[in-house]
């Protein structure tokens, strides 16, 4: 669990907007973001491995899917004001590679999300990983793409 007792109580009274990151590339989307956000939001958070009581405070908390346990993102789904999930690519993106619908494991955990995001939270899916966009169009949540596909 990455949420301490009072960290909880606090999240649930401030309602922060929440970054969740997943994909292969993850990390290398966390460090652009998180650079960007904290230059120009000073109500910014990026959670490594507890989300502490002055994260809660943030108006918005960045986080690696990998980190989450389920019901941790159960309680980050239900109780922040929006989720963004921003997907990089759940294969290898080679421009010479066809990916195989079979090798989808990880592209069907984001799937599994979705029946969980409301409305009103956001889905970023980069375009150049056919596995995402197979899901694409199931998707209950606005979705944005992102990439060169």
């Amino acid at each position: 669990m990455i949420f301490t007792l009072p960290a909880k109580f606090i999240f649930r009274l401030t309602r922060p907007t929440v970054i969740i990151f997943a994909g292969k590339g993850r990390d290398i989307a966390i460090s652009a973001v998180s650079h960007l956000l904290k230059n120009y939001i000073s109500s910014f958070c990026l959670v490594r491995e507890k989300i502490s009581f002055s994260c809660v405070t943030k108006k918005i908390i960045a986080i690696s899917y990998s980190d989450l346990s389920d019901e941790d993102l159960r309680f980050l789904l239900v109780f922040a004001k929006k989720v963004l999930l921003v997907v990089t690519h759940t294969s290898d993106l080679y421009p010479d590679k066809i990916i195989i619908p079979g090798q989808l494991q990880e592209a069907e955990k984001i799937h599994e999300l979705s029946p969980l995001l409301s409305l009103n939270d956001v889905i970023f899916l980069n375009s150049d990983d056919e596995a995402l966009l197979e899901i694409k169009t199931k998707m209950k949540s606005s979705v944005v793409t992102f990439g060169l596909g």
